[in-house]
């Protein structure tokens, strides 16, 4: 897992850029391709090690069963039956240790997914306030960060379309 510690590095850094800027616009919109672009090689990056680590591990399996068969005494066998080579095999330390650390691979292709998608998600974001910005709309500007719910997101954004044509109807009134 060690091997994986620059690519999840990597990721946390990746994970401080998902804030949204609404003074800096210009340049979050320009940096907001390279930074999915990053996210998504990573996110594929670990998906396909995390499928190689499965595939090893089913390979380990496969060479400490083939060990058992030949020579079920090493193992503790007298009997060799099918439930007793499974128990062993799940037993075995190196198989243990694989699993182990597949799963700990999967967890991290996992985050790096739900990294990918942030990202995705924050393209859509820059692009509801490039919208607002052109349609000259100048509310109470606040830094955002990854710390927001996405329900706090919806209610800031619904709030503010309200007061966008609360004051379109105003300006018509007058």
């Amino acid at each position: 897992m060690d091997e994986y510690k620059s690519l999840s590095d990597q990721m946390g850094a990746l994970a401080e850029q998902l804030g949204i800027d609404v003074n800096d616009l210009g340049s979050q919109v320009a940096r907001q391709s390279q930074l999915y672009d990053d996210a998504a090689k990573l996110a594929a990056t670990l998906k396909a090690a995390s499928k190689r680590a499965a595939l090893s591990c089913d390979e380990i399996k496969a060479g400490v069963e083939t060990e058992i068969r030949k020579n079920p005494e090493v193992f503790g066998l007298s009997k060799v039956t099918e439930g007793a080579i499974k128990t062993a095999v799940t037993l075995n330390d190196e198989v243990r240790q694989v699993e182990r650390s597949a799963i700990d691979l999967q967890e991290l292709a996992d985050k790096a997914s739900a990294t990918e998608r942030a990202f995705d998600a924050k393209r859509r974001m820059l692009s509801d306030e490039v919208r607002l910005f052109l349609g000259n709309y100048f509310g109470e500007v606040e830094q955002r960060s990854i710390a927001n719910t996405g329900k706090e997101v919806v209610e800031s954004l619904h709030q503010r379309i309200s007061n966008l044509r609360r004051r379109r109807v105003e300006d018509e009134e007058e």
